[in-house]
This record gives structure tokens, sequence and C-alpha cells, in this order.
């Protein structure tokens, strides 16, 4: 039997605050990709785009972004 823990409410600035220290931990990441490593995953990201849109019946190809 699992424990049950009560949700935490976090006030708006403590959540801008985690939300802050996210992206700098993702930031720090993705700086140390090589070129390789980020050429790769900005194509997943790209088939990822792709495959969501048609999922949703818009389909087409999704501009560079």
């Amino acid at each position: 039997m699992s424990n049950y823990t009560e949700p935490t409410v976090l006030q708006d600035d403590e959540i801008d605050v985690t939300e802050r220290l996210i992206q700098e931990q993702i930031n720090v990441i993705r700086r140390n990709w090589s070129p390789a490593e980020r050429a790769n995953r900005h194509a997943l990201g790209r088939a990822r785009r792709e495959s969501l849109l048609v999922t949703l019946g818009i389909g087409g190809r999704v501009p560079n972004a």
C-alpha cells in the first residue's frame, strides 16, 4: 500500500523561482551538447512536432522552428 501525501500548494513567486531553476538546468545541459547531438535532437524535435500535427489532423511539414 502506498503512502498518500497531501499536495503541496506553492505560491506564485515560488513557482516562478522553480520554473527559472528548471530552465537554467536545461540550458546547462543543452550547452554541453556536441554539435552532432544538437543536430540529432533538433531532428527528433521536428519529427515529434510533425507526428503531433498528423495526430491532430493538421498534417503537413513544420516550418523550421
